[in-house]
């Protein structure tokens, strides 16, 4: 702990008296976080779509962009990590049911992330035009 500096990665050190012992908890903690590392960020934000996917309209593909260009582009440009979150999210990011649909920006640098939301702002403008025109296409609904 002395010998960590605020630059190095967060680490997990796991000790045991056997090696069964280590492996169990090793996997024991892999399990607890989803088999994916856990992904740490100096600075974050939420960009809010503002507004339900309708039914039929493939929300976080329209977001992610073909083969998730759009995300790719907007990862490129500010060295931050993605993520669609909360309601209507795929898993395993849907579990803030409480919270509206969103993309999560983390990154190593306020500036960065401050790139990434204004390129995710321009996207959700986007987007929220294309949910729009594809509710005029859907037939009146009977009250």
């Amino acid at each position: 702990v002395g010998d960590c500096s605020p630059d190095d990665p967060l680490h997990l050190v796991v000790t045991a008296d056997t090696q069964e012992q280590l492996d169990a908890a090793v996997s024991r903690i892999r399990s607890m976080m989803g088999g994916e590392p856990v992904k740490a960020f100096r600075a974050s934000a939420k960009c809010v779509l503002g507004m339900d996917s309708p039914p039929g309209f493939d929300l976080t593909s329209e977001l992610k962009g073909p083969g998730n260009s759009f995300f790719d582009h907007i990862t490129g440009e500010s060295q931050c990590y993605l993520a669609v979150r909360g309601r209507g999210a795929p898993p395993p990011f849907n579990t803030e049911l409480h919270e509206p649909l969103q993309v999560y920006i983390g990154g190593a640098t306020e500036a960065a992330v401050q790139v990434a939301a204004l390129l995710v702002e321009n996207l959700l403008v986007a987007v929220r035009s294309k949910i729009t025109s594809y509710l005029a296409t859907l037939p009146p609904q009977m009250p």
